[in-house]
């Protein structure tokens, strides 16, 4: 049985730029999934849907970051505890050759689903900053200052950025190293020396790869990282740059609500419902489309994952280390 009305994802909300005052209608959910919409027969004015249209854009937009950050995250910490996998990188094999291949299998697709979905994560973070406050605010420049040094000063974040670019379209696995028969220990690793420099990375980061492998060899290492510790350091970096994009968006959202929170307090409903001729552009089937109207409690609970966030960062950093740094 197909739906009468489209809920959208938060993120959608911008199509309403496109929408006729008299084709849209309040709207009530309750806050189960499952609850059934009720539409009145009220339109917006233009003030109310100015405000609603507003701060919708500026929630949309975090929940779709948030939902690209939360991806990445739910990969590394599938790989991490599926594994045990700790940064040393090393895990603990089965017994039966067949099972082994699936395990090491398994978390060369996981890794691969990391490097894809963290890479999505920040481009996507990085347009929206640019798009939102433009390409010489602070906060842009915050964002691109952070994002390089981090580039130049971590191997580990500049090998799986660049990665991503090449393993949609050539063939690359992560290694399995050390393998013990006998104890069924063994190693996941990304190993230098193995299929890597047939990607045609960056010239600076083969230079880069090159001379830390050289640095390893005087050392009587080999040219392993260490997945674990591939994964651990992705893991925080991705979150700082969450904290960063997230602080900039509950400023943003904050402000918002004080300017419009007259018209958001008078909306009564919780859906903006479009119907008509624009609408069905974005449906195959020409069925009514439901947005989610931001509650002016939204900066606060933007306030509250920041500080957790932050408190979480505080676990990684030494006591001097600043918000805006990247943990190495």
């Amino acid at each position: 049985m197909s739906e009468h009305i489209v809920i959208t994802n938060h993120w959608r909300f911008n199509e309403l730029g496109k929408a006729n005052l008299s084709d849209l209608r309040f709207g009530f959910m309750g806050s189960r999934p499952m609850d059934t919409i009720v539409v009145t027969d009220i339109i917006p004015n233009q003030e109310q849907f100015e405000a609603v249209f507003e701060i919708g854009k500026i929630c949309g937009k975090y929940h779709q970051v948030k939902w690209l950050y939360s991806s990445a995250r739910e990969n590394i910490d599938s790989l991490m505890e599926a594994y045990n996998l700790r940064e040393d990188g090393l895990i603990s094999m089965p017994s039966n050759p067949v099972d082994c291949y699936r395990y090491f299998n398994r978390a060369d697709a996981l890794f691969h689903a990391i490097i894809a979905s963290a890479k999505c994560f920040i481009d996507k973070a990085e347009l929206l900053l640019k798009s939102r406050f433009g390409e010489s605010s602070e906060s842009f420049s915050r964002w691109k200052s952070i994002t390089s040094k981090s580039y130049d000063s971590s191997l580990v974040y500049a090998l799986l950025y660049d990665l991503r670019n090449h393993v949609e379209h050539d063939f690359w696995t992560i290694s399995l190293v050390n393998h013990n028969v006998t104890t069924r220990e063994a190693g996941l690793a990304i190993n230098i020396d193995n299929d890597l420099f047939g990607l045609k990375l960056k010239k600076p980061l083969r230079t880069r790869l090159c001379e830390w492998s050289e640095k390893r060899a005087k050392s009587g290492e080999t040219a392993w990282l260490s997945l674990g510790k591939c994964a651990s350091t992705y893991r925080e970096m991705l979150t700082v740059l969450y904290v960063i994009f997230l602080s900039d968006y509950t400023d943003s959202a904050t402000q918002c609500v004080e300017r419009c929170r007259k018209e958001l307090d008078a909306i009564p409903g919780n859906l903006l419902i479009w119907d008509g001729k624009e609408a069905c552009a974005y449906s195959a089937t020409g069925q009514r489309r439901a947005y989610h109207i931001a509650e002016t409690s939204f900066p606060s609970s933007l306030k509250k994952e920041l500080d957790l966030l932050e408190d979480y960062l505080k676990t990684f950093m030494r006591p001097d280390e600043k918000r805006n740094h990247i943990v190495k």
